[in-house]
């Protein structure tokens, strides 16, 4: 496969944050919280709670994540591909590579973050993913969930009596959103290599499920995220699958789990491989 290397932002519901994510609301001394609330598309998640841990389920061959911690914090770093444990030191406040590893055999992956004492702040991941063969160079198309008019984009279709409709967002972007639990929205992937799903993540978001089938190679059929955060953040990154089979159709489907939540999705991003 071609490789790239992609970034996933540390707000992204891609993360998992344990215990929860806060935002310095009353009460949060045990959470991750944002490091600067005034400034939410700017800051990254962070916590000075001992045993307070961050994962990040990936595929690809290699990963970087970035973040910073002050001089007197340790942590360390679980990896699903290695029983032995890494522990990392203080960085002085300097926005760094808390770990790093690359040259893996092309697969799904976990890592953890667990923190030991001292303050952690994590901001991003740059993985290595693969799509299309080598040789070959990406082509993107988005698909965007809401229509003009206030209607629901064709590419998309809706559960029956589901409650998605259009909302506009600041800056006048637009997403499909529902509060209806159990409420479906699904589309289909065709002549791609990869595609990603962007979306909002707010105080008012809950958990929801995405679902492939057939499920990719290295990939679960579904998959749960929790888009829950104190405030909100647009154009959040909500799922990424790639090293699809161009040659093959799949029906992904996202599905709102929470009740009284909203759920909803902004846009989809296909990448076709073509003759570079």
């Amino acid at each position: 496969m071609e490789l790239y290397n992609t970034t996933i932002d540390g707000k992204s519901p891609l993360f998992t944050y344990t215990p929860f994510r806060a935002a310095g609301v009353e009460g949060a001394l045990g959470a991750w919280t944002l490091a600067n609330p005034d400034l939410v598309r700017g800051t990254s998640y962070t916590t000075n709670h001992t045993g307070a841990n961050v994962g990040l389920q990936w595929t690809g061959t290699s990963i970087w994540l970035y973040g910073s911690t002050r001089a007197r914090s340790n942590y360390q770093i679980i990896r699903s591909w290695s029983d032995k444990v890494i522990y990392g030191n203080g960085t002085n406040g300097t926005d760094g590579v808390l770990f790093s590893e690359s040259d893996l055999n092309y697969g799904s992956y976990t890592v953890a973050l667990s923190v030991i004492e001292g303050s952690v702040t994590v901001s991003r991941a740059t993985i290595t993913v693969g799509m299309g063969v080598p040789g070959t160079a990406l082509q993107s198309q988005n698909q965007s969930a809401a229509a003009g008019g206030g209607q629901v984009n064709p590419y998309f279709r809706t559960s029956a009596n589901s409650s998605w409709a259009p909302f506009i967002l600041e800056g006048s972007q637009s997403v499909l959103r529902t509060t209806g639990f159990g409420d479906r929205i699904t589309f289909t992937v065709q002549s791609s290599v990869g595609f990603a799903i962007y979306g909002t993540t707010a105080f008012e978001s809950g958990a929801y499920n995405i679902s492939v089938v057939p499920p990719p190679d290295n990939l679960p059929s579904i998959v749960q995220y929790n888009a829950s955060t104190a405030f909100e953040v647009l154009d959040a990154l909500k799922f990424l699958a790639t090293g699809l089979n161009e040659t093959m159709d799949y029906t992904v489907t996202m599905t709102n789990t929470d009740r009284d939540k909203t759920c909803d999705i902004g846009q989809v991003v296909l990448h076709s491989a073509v003759q570079a």
